[in-house]
């Protein structure tokens, strides 16, 4: 994952086609379509900082090293301390989509295979931020404001998909069904364990939520563009993970808005001991620590 990222020689330069060596090429040239620019390059970057296998499905990772599984364990430690009282937990997954419904997860499948090929969109993605960027007077791009990007995916008709969705679509590891295996194998049953995407009608998604506020589901695992507002689960919430860190403030705050609200049984309850959880994953020196800062 060094040699990817960018290992510097005696001299100072980074290895050939490394994140940084791509980067420091694409610094003050106006990118033209079919080539490397700063926005694939962060794009990539981003993927390292959720997990190397979205980059390389094959790569092996250890626990230790894996953000999925470090999840995983907070989420099975809450789960079996709040079981008298069925509390629930949500864990944000943006640069991922699950591959499959949660309760279609084959765990041995997994175990030999980390997901299915898909039809890369990438290209697709990356045209229509190059669409809708522009330069200034350096050259340096400039890239278009969430309102715009949304403006144009709902023109596509991609009204529940965000940008890094879309990317997503194209890696065929899938950390969704990484972390559910790790969560199965500790010990929590398969089906109290949910992703937003199992959700296909406006009635599917009102009767998942309606599961997990009585405690019949007790992890949620979806994106931060799915699990925004409207999602009111909160009676039961005990602590929300943020595997990966979107870029702007207010989808960090639409986040923990969903736990931190109004509407908590299990605080009316016990206002002076109850307390919510939130759980943030980082690697110093990857990109989710800069995007962690910005």
């Amino acid at each position: 994952m060094a040699q990817f990222i960018g290992v510097a020689d005696e001299n100072g330069k980074y290895n050939e086609g490394s994140i940084i060596d791509r980067m420091q090429k694409c610094e003050g040239k106006k990118s033209k379509k079919g080539q490397d620019n700063i926005l694939s390059c962060t794009t990539d970057a981003r993927k390292v900082a959720l997990d190397y296998r979205l980059i390389d499905p094959n790569a092996k990772v250890e626990k230790e090293f894996s953000k999925s599984y470090a999840m995983a364990e907070n989420i099975y430690e809450n789960y079996l301390e709040t079981n008298a009282t069925k509390g629930t937990q949500l864990g944000f997954i943006g640069l991922s989509t699950p591959k499959t419904h949660s309760q279609k997860v084959s765990l041995e499948a997994l175990d030999n295979a980390h997901g299915i090929e898909n039809k890369n969109p990438l290209d697709e993605a990356q045209e229509l931020l190059e669409s809708l960027s522009s330069y200034d007077e350096n050259g340096n791009l400039i890239a278009p404001s969430k309102k715009e990007l949304e403006n144009e995916l709902k023109e596509k008709e991609a009204k529940s998909v965000n940008l890094d969705e879309e990317i997503a679509k194209g890696c065929s590891f899938d950390v969704y069904s990484d972390v559910l295996r790790h969560l199965v194998q500790m010990g929590i049953p398969q089906n109290e364990i949910a992703f937003i995407h199992d959700a296909k009608t406006e009635e599917q998604k009102q009767d998942l939520f309606k599961k997990l506020n009585r405690g019949g589901v007790r992890v949620l695992l979806g994106s931060p563009a799915k699990m925004g507002v409207g999602t009111n689960v909160q009676e039961r919430l005990v602590a929300m993970h943020e595997l990966d860190c979107p870029w702007r403030p207010d989808e960090l705050l639409q986040m923990e808005g969903r736990g931190i609200r109004q509407g908590n049984i299990l605080h009316q309850n016990d206002p002076e001991n109850f307390r919510m959880k939130i759980y943030r994953y980082a690697t110093e020196k990857l990109m989710i620590a800069v995007c962690g800062k910005s």
